[in-house]
């Protein structure tokens, strides 16, 4: 089975959208958007070779994703038993004229060195790839599954208007469940891309000085003078 046809197929069970209101093409959709949102969340990190050529600037690798790819550092020259990582205040994405390039500030590689650049990158799911990991694959789906929840919600809701009597109660009632569903899967994606993640906990309360005196002189509304 193809991989996005795997998606299509968890998704359909997570749905239970047995009268199919919503589309193959509709349900691609939503995998698309879960999968871009995913990889806000978890971006996808590559490292991609660039060849030397006697100059500074070089042009980005083809899986350079313009508007969303952020360089996460550079190994020159690649290929040692320790590698070798360029201070990051020794090279930069220079914005020209004509895109986005690498550029070091100090170093010239030549046409027998290698550069590393490591970066994120959008991930993939289509017939043949999933560049998500496993562990966060029945994650996607939830979200996908969110999405098309909320999508069934608004399908529900307008075709109130040419809906009577008991099957208008039937919609508001479908409408409802499926924006409760749709709101359950969305937590449980949520939950699940952070767990483990380690965060301080809110302050509860605050401890601090307060003037005993107001700034005008005067009593306070609720606590005057004469009483403190």
């Amino acid at each position: 089975m193809a991989i996005l046809d795997d998606f299509q197929t968890k998704l359909s069970q997570v749905l239970q959208d047995d009268a199919e209101h919503l589309s193959t093409t509709e349900r691609d959709a939503f995998i698309s958007e879960a999968v871009l949102i995913y990889s806000s969340d978890r971006p996808r990190v590559i490292v991609s070779a660039i060849t030397g050529a006697g100059t500074y600037e070089y042009d980005l690798p083809d899986d350079w994703m313009a508007g969303f790819s952020v360089a996460l550092g550079v190994e020159y020259p690649a290929g040692n038993q320790i590698p070798t990582y360029v201070d990051e205040s020794e090279w930069l994405i220079y914005q020209g004229t004509s895109g986005k390039t690498l550029r070091f500030l100090n170093y010239e590689p030549t046409a027998a060195e290698t550069i590393n650049l490591k970066h994120t990158a959008l991930h993939i799911v289509d017939a043949a790839t999933s560049t998500i990991p496993a562990s966060d694959q029945d994650a996607v789906i939830n979200l996908a599954g969110a999405l098309g929840c909320y999508a069934l919600s608004r399908k529900y809701a307008q075709s109130l208007e040419s809906a009577i009597g008991a099957d208008s109660v039937q919609h508001i009632s479908k409408s409802g469940e499926y924006a409760k569903r749709g709101k359950e899967l969305e937590n449980l994606y949520h939950k699940h891309i952070t767990a483990g993640d380690e965060r301080p906990p809110v302050a509860a309360s605050v401890i601090g000085d307060w003037d005993s005196l107001a700034g005008w002189q005067g009593d306070r509304l609720t606590h005057p003078k004469r009483y403190r």
